[in-house]
């Protein structure tokens, strides 16, 4: 359960979400991965303000390359045009009336834009790159809930007793969508032998058969599965 295949990942890419997990997780949540309020089913409620119109990732001008190191690794590599556009794409085409409560999705693109830009500060830009791009088209498939999704799950925490429910998204980065006190967020799949393990801001999740242990910023919860009402 919550496992689904990746699409479009190189082997380097997983290479770096397996040794980077921990960089992601401290990553300053700028981007916020999933700050949308779950809807009374646990999915990600949609709200009809502010509208997404307007929202673009702005095409490549590759004449302007330069020294910029971003631009210039993104106009010679075929694979990370090719992400630069299913990004755009799915940003002109989100819905225009409505956006998942709580999400700015104007915000989270200039975020990410300066999350993107700081690969010029890594040793393997264009693998940084691919991660940044693949992180940014799995949380708006997620948000808008564009792709196939299982759940969502109930998942009853010990230690505070709290109610928790979980939906699992196959976007290219398998995603996971926790709620717990009204919040969402979002984490990503992290290889890990001892479970499946997802990492984001202020995240982490590892399913373990039908338990679970939560990382919920300072906070420690072990769950366990609930079984489908009726």
């Amino acid at each position: 359960m919550g496992v689904v295949s990746v699409k479009g990942v190189s082997l380097s890419g997983w290479l770096m979400l397996w040794a980077g997990s921990a960089a992601l997780a401290a990553m300053p949540d700028t981007a916020s991965s999933a700050v949308a309020t779950a809807g009374e089913d646990g999915g990600i409620a949609i709200a009809a303000a502010p509208s997404t119109a307007g929202v673009r990732l702005a095409p490549l001008d590759c004449r302007q390359a330069g020294e910029d190191a971003i631009l210039s690794r993104l106009c010679k590599r075929a694979p990370l045009q090719a992400l630069d556009t299913e990004l755009r794409e799915l940003y002109a085409g989100l819905p225009a009336q409505a956006q998942p409560a709580d999400v700015d999705v104007a915000g989270e693109l200039a975020a990410w834009q300066v999350q993107r830009d700081a690969c010029a500060e890594v040793a393997d830009i264009s693998v940084c790159i691919e991660m940044r791009y693949l992180e940014q088209i799995s949380r708006l498939q997620a948000q808008f809930a564009l792709v196939p999704s299982e759940g969502p799950i109930d998942y009853a925490c010990e230690q505070p007793a709290l109610p928790l429910r979980v939906t699992f998204f196959a976007t290219p980065l398998p995603a996971v969508a926790v709620r717990l006190d009204g919040e969402t967020r979002l984490a990503y799949l992290h290889p890990d032998g001892g479970g499946i393990h997802y990492v984001g801001p202020g995240l982490g999740f590892t399913e373990q058969r039908a338990a679970a242990q939560i990382q919920w910023e300072q906070r420690q919860l072990s769950c366990r599965q609930q079984a489908p009402a009726g």
